[in-house]
C-alpha cells in the first residue's frame, strides 16, 4: 500500500489498511511551512496530523513500513531539516527509510534534485534501514564514496589530518566525512590519537604518532 500519510491520524483509514502486508508512506515535511510548500494540503490537514498520523499507525500496525523520504534542493535538504527528519525517523521505528530524489522532470522547474554524496550524506545521519533509491544517485554514491576513500587514505600515508582537515581539504560536510572515517576506522585502515589535545586520523599500524604531524 502506498499512501501520503495525510490520513492515517483518522482510525478509520488505519484500520482499513491494517490488512496490507508493506505499507509506504510518505514523509517529506519537517514543519508546516515545508508541508504547504511541497504538498499543498488541505486546509485542514497539518505536518503536525501527519506525524501524530504515523506515530499511531506504527504502534497499531503489525506488518513493515517503508518510509520514504522526499528530498528537494533547497527546500528540505538542510542540516536543520536532516535533524528533524531524523528525529521522526527515531520515534517510527519503520522497518526501511528509503530516500529519494527529483530525478524525473517536475512539473514546476523550482524542484530540483539533489546530488549522491548529499544523499550519502542524509543516509548516514538516518543510520541503519536507510536506503537510497534512484539508481542513478546509488551509482553516484558508490563512485563518489570510492573517491573519497582512496583520496583520504592516499593523504593519511603521507601525513596525520584533523576532522577539520578532511572536511576542508575533501569538501564534504563534516556529518559525511565522520561518517566515512568511523567506516575506514571499522575496516581497520586509519585510527584515531590525541596529539596536543587535538585529535588527528592517522594510518593503522604506524607506532609513532608524532611521525606525520608539521
Amino acid at each position: 500500500m502506498i499512501t501520503n500519510g495525510s490520513l492515517l491520524f483518522r482510525e478509520d483509514v488505519r484500520e482499513e489498511i491494517a490488512a496490507a502486508d508493506v505499507v509506504l508512506p510518505s514523509l517529506d515535511a519537517t514543519g508546516d511551512a515545508v508541508f504547504e510548500k511541497i504538498n499543498r494540503p488541505h486546509p485542514a490537514l497539518s505536518f503536525t496530523q501527519l506525524v501524530n498520523g504515523l506515530k499511531a499507525f506504527r504502534r497499531e500496525y503489525k506488518g513493515n513500513i517503508w518510509l520514504e523520504i522526499m528530498l528537494i534542493k533547497g527546500i528540505n535538504d538542510g542540516t536543520a531539516d536532516m535533524e528533524i527528519f531524523k528525529q521522526i525517523v527515531s520515534g517510527l521505528s519503520a522497518d526501511k527509510v528509503q530516500l529519494n530524489t527529483v530525478a524525473r522532470p517536475p512539473l514546476e522547474e523550482a524542484a530540483r534534485g539533489i546530488d549522491g554524496a548529499e544523499l550519502l550524506s542524509f543516509a548516514h545521519v538516518i543510520g541503519k534501514g536507510c536506503e537510497i533509491i534512484p539508481a542513478f544517485e546509488r551509482q553516484t554514491q558508490a563512485h563518489i564514496a570510492e573517491q573519497w576513500r582512496e583520496s583520504v587514505l592516499a593523504t593519511l600515508k603521507r601525513r596525520s589530518l584533523s576532522l577539520d582537515d578532511i572536511v576542508r581539504t575533501t569538501g564534504v560536510s563534516r556529518v559525511e566525512a565522520s561518517a566515512g572515517l568511523d567506516s575506514l576506522i571499522k575496516e581497520g585502515e586509519i585510527r584515531l590519537v590525541q596529539f596536543n589535545d587535538e585529535r588527528f586520523y592517522v594510518v593503522k599500524g604506524e607506532e609513532d604518532p608524532s611521525f606525520s604531524f608539521p
